[in-house]
């Protein structure tokens, strides 16, 4: 404040001086009073640069040790610890602790040019690499568990031991135990199996035989076709009884709508709910005249895609089952997106990283006992399953599917479901992603898998809108309706025991 003040104070004289250089009077009584303004103006800001010098010299937040160096009794020498007055905020060239959330290398270190933030990626120093000391430098904890972005241009220290850290971290998250396993606070040492196990699914996941139209000269022909479906009852099961289709959408292969329609359903079908904050349907849109049956769309679908057709779309089979249409018979073949992108994890993490300790360990005892005995076993003559299958493995794996929405953000930067689905959009996007990745080789396919995995999780439709008109959108639904039913159970009591 008293530096403000006297700053201001001199602007004060500045401005008086401009006052009497523009004022009345001869040429050299302006040049005059210009100079002098002049010299004033650089003498106080000399002082201020002065000043500021001495009062930033410490260059750091450290708690500044008062104990071992500053002369704290006036508060102006800077040149051992911090501002020197009673452990002050400095941390200097030679002094200062890091305090709170703040770390200096080497309790301090050269203040200023030390500091890093906490923070994942918090402010990097001026004027210094901190990887030219890494034995210094921290090491990223967003690194050690497997979550870090920033590559080679992280700040921070990436090291062997933390990659193994953060493999074990993705193992235990996708564990079916639910377990998140170790920690980078734990201080028990990973176990290096469990990052094993998870590496070993996905080369069996390379492994695997090529995708099916793999070949960009497989030219189809490819059609799109998605289907919203409404309630006819209150359960989540895709089986007729609880569901049947309510707007259905074709696309070719370059996009175009070939048709988009609503279904009218007869006086005999009992619609529970149209679900419209899903599907976009309503009772006005499917009893208007553009409506039409159910069986005269499917009439038009098979008279617009050939006997050769191959059908692209998420979860295609559960919309052919709800269309009536065969394989074979009214198409030739149906792809499934999902297909593409799903990862492959140990189905239980914990089982599979014991089975391979296990083997480990029964691999050195073998060494051990053949390094001493010159007589060797003959080898087994039987057949050894494919190294894609889970025989070969020796233990069971599952895949973690992604959904449209989920593939469509982190892939497209594009949400096709922001408000209701709309059939059209989604058959769309499942034919861009198929054109754009069917022929993607292994490495490629398997980078994109895990950037889907570690990506944050897309709540589902499901999530965010459990129930709709009482209906259950997922298994998960139901103890939300049942907890409905027991307030309303013990409202509706308590009611009736008022009214009498």
């Amino acid at each position: 404040k008293k530096k403000m003040s006297s700053l201001q104070a001199s602007l004060g004289k500045i401005q008086a001086d401009v006052k009497v250089v523009t004022g009345e009077g001869d040429f050299d009584a302006k040049r005059a009073a210009a100079a002098l303004a002049r010299k004033r103006a650089e003498a106080r800001l000399e002082q201020v640069e002065s000043s500021a010098r001495e009062s930033f010299t410490y260059r750091g937040r450290g708690r500044g040790d008062y104990r071992g160096g500053g002369d704290y009794r006036g508060g102006n020498d800077y040149r051992n610890s911090g501002r020197g007055y009673r452990g002050g905020r400095g941390g200097h060239r030679s002094g200062g602790r890091g305090s709170g959330r703040d770390f200096y290398i080497k309790d301090g270190g050269s203040g200023r040019n030390f500091y890093h933030s906490h923070s994942h990626g918090g402010r990097s120093s001026r004027g210094y690499n901190p990887k030219s000391n890494q034995d210094s430098v921290p090491v990223c904890r967003y690194f050690r568990q497997g979550r870090c972005t920033k590559g080679s241009s992280c700040t921070f220290r990436h090291t062997q031991e933390a990659a193994i850290q953060g493999s074990c971290f993705q193992a235990t998250r996708t564990s079916s135990s639910g377990s998140l396993g170790s920690s980078s606070q734990n201080s028990s040492p990973p176990d290096p199996f469990f990052g094993m196990a998870v590496s070993k699914a996905k080369e069996a996941q390379d492994k695997e035989p090529a995708f099916a139209y793999a070949n960009p000269e497989e030219k189809g022909p490819f059609y799109s076709i998605d289907v919203e479906c409404v309630a006819t009852g209150s359960g989540h099961s895709t089986s007729p009884n609880h569901r049947i289709p309510g707007r259905i959408a074709l696309l070719d292969s370059d996009g175009n709508t070939l048709l988009d329609a609503h279904v009218k359903f007869g006086p005999d079908q009992n619609i529970v709910s149209y679900l419209t904050p899903l599907t976009g349907c309503t009772a006005e849109i499917s009893e208007g005249e553009e409506a039409q049956s159910l069986e005269d769309i499917v009439k038009l679908i098979k008279d617009k895609i050939p006997k050769d057709a191959v059908i692209v779309g998420q979860s295609i089979k559960h919309d052919m089952e709800w269309l009536g249409l065969k394989q074979q018979e009214d198409y030739s073949d149906a792809v499934d997106i999902a297909e593409i992108f799903r990862h492959r994890v140990p189905k239980n993490v914990q089982e599979a990283a014991a089975y391979l300790r296990e083997k480990s360990s029964d691999k050195e005892n073998t060494n051990a006992s053949s390094e001493s005995s010159t007589i060797q076993e003959p080898k087994s003559n039987e057949e050894q399953p494919p190294p894609h299958k889970d025989e070969y493995l020796g233990f069971e794996t599952k895949y973690r599917i992604f959904s449209l929405r989920h593939v469509c953000i982190n892939l497209l930067d594009e949400d096709p479901q922001q408000s209701h689905h709309d059939p059209t959009l989604d058959a769309k996007y499942s034919l861009v992603l198929f054109h754009k990745y069917r022929s993607a080789p292994a490495a490629q396919l398997r980078a994109i898998r895990d950037s889907l995995h570690r990506a944050p999780i897309t709540n589902s439709f499901s999530y965010d809108c459990p129930l709709i008109d009482g209906v259950c959108m997922s298994i998960n639904s139901y103890k939300y309706k049942w907890a409905g039913r027991f307030i309303w159970k013990w409202y509706s009591a308590l009611r009736c025991k008022k009214e009498t």
